[in-house]
């Protein structure tokens, strides 16, 4: 236990979707507030593709998370798409954690879990392309192979074209990247020369979306009178988008609601100890979002997500603004030397992201006695000091306070009268 005043809930997170990790954030912090826990992000970055040496430095969250001290875990699986996190992931949860843990946005996990229901998610599109407008030819833009979500939503593709008698185009199914890169080789093999153009392209989320409205512009056919488009997902810049993208809401905030609500049974029944084999296995709805992409009129005005879209431009902006901040940020503790130019670095920038209340700087340091050379590590140890302090928008110095690694910050800052959400991630400056 970290806190003796209320329990604390550890979540796991890689960088991921605009949308989904900031929602994640924003509602796990209202969920501590709301249930008087307090909450310990844990997270990291990278990507599929990626291959460096941050990766490994990166991966090491699994053993520095003091989760034998956690009340209680939410897990983002799908997030970790790079090669090894995964299998780090639950490495860690099969040998080092006791408490409830439920996984958020994932099927085969074997923990309780509560996600989009795949299922019946992108019926109501492909309904709507097939019924609605009568479109024959309708291809699909599958993610990478393998992605769970795109293979169920490519699943229901072929599911809904042979219950509407449909032959399946020659070249019906590419897969993808389920980012913004790929729509040329999407394109390349939807439009071939000898075969039928295609209707429509359904592409199992918003990015390829994109991507592909995108290369069909630059060949010259237009989205919607040529080609419908759409996609999944409703990422938070669709504003930025050349046509309106006709495509599938998740909900992301009720879904991590409920992941709260089924952490918080379980860590009821544990607390009374009440064992259980069973897994809660939550379906979420989805919600259809038609715009100009796939061929109808679309009244702006009129648009019920219209309000929403311009909150998300002006969320972006904001978003963006804040990684120019953080990109500078890292730049200039890159060039720090010691401690200390690492420590003015952080106060002076620290108005550039006025949301952050409080900052600890925390470095590994050797042990004592150990024969190593004293003073701080480059790889994890068990001892830490507190180099650099800010509370509540304060400077609060260098403390230089040593801990003990698994309790994560000192007691005093634990020892609080309101919940507390803190963003853990690893620091990479050598």
């Amino acid at each position: 236990m970290l806190s003796s005043k209320r329990k604390t809930i550890g979540v796991f997170i890689n960088r991921t979707g605009f949308f989904f990790e900031n929602t994640v954030y924003r509602v796990v912090q209202e969920q501590g507030r709301k249930r008087n826990f307090n909450v310990l992000v844990f997270a990291t970055l990278g990507h599929r593709n990626s291959e460096n040496y941050y990766d490994l430095l990166e991966r090491e969250m699994f053993a520095f998370a003091p989760v034998e001290k956690l009340d209680g875990l939410i897990i983002t699986p799908d997030t970790y798409q790079m090669e090894g996190f995964l299998d780090q992931l639950y490495q860690m949860l099969e040998s080092r954690v006791t408490c409830p843990v439920v996984a958020i946005r994932d099927h085969g996990t074997p923990y309780d879990r509560v996600y989009t229901d795949e299922e019946n998610a992108i019926r109501p599109l492909l309904k709507h392309l097939l019924d609605d407008h009568g479109y024959k030819r309708v291809h699909f833009l599958a993610g990478f192979q393998g992605h769970p979500d795109s293979e169920i939503r490519l699943k229901c593709y072929y599911d809904e074209m042979a219950k509407h008698d449909l032959p399946l185009p020659e070249n019906a199914v590419h897969y993808g990247t389920m980012w913004r890169s790929g729509g040329d080789e999407a394109c390349d093999y939807f439009i071939q020369e000898g075969l039928p153009l295609p209707e429509a392209i359904v592409c199992a989320n918003d990015y390829m979306a994109q991507a592909v409205t995108e290369e069909l512009k630059s060949r010259g056919f237009r989205v919607p009178e040529d080609i419908c488009v759409t996609g999944f997902d409703n990422v938070e810049d669709q504003a930025a988008f050349s046509v309106p993208m006709t495509t599938i809401e998740q909900d992301y905030a009720g879904i991590i609601d409920k992941a709260f609500s089924l952490l918080e049974d379980r860590m009821g029944e544990q607390a009374r100890g009440i064992v259980t084999d069973s897994i809660h296995d939550v379906g979420m709805p989805a919600k259809l979002i038609v715009r100009r992409s796939c061929g109808c009129a679309w009244d702006e005005k009129k648009d019920e997500s219209q309000a929403r879209l311009l909150a998300d431009s002006q969320q972006m902006q904001r978003i963006r603004i804040r990684e120019t901040s953080q990109m500078y940020f890292s730049i200039d503790m890159n060039a720090a030397k010691t401690v200390e130019e690492m420590h003015t670095t952080i106060m002076r920038k620290r108005l550039d992201v006025p949301e952050m209340r409080d900052f600890y700087l925390c470095c590994f340091e050797n042990e004592p006695g150990t024969g190593e050379t004293e003073g701080y590590a480059e790889e994890l140890t068990d001892h830490v000091a507190l180099v650099s302090c800010m509370r509540a928008h304060e400077d609060l110095g260098m403390p230089m306070e040593r801990f003990k690694r698994d309790q994560l910050l000192p007691d005093w800052v634990w020892d609080s009268d309101e919940p507390q959400s803190f963003f853990v991630r690893l620091l990479h400056q050598r």
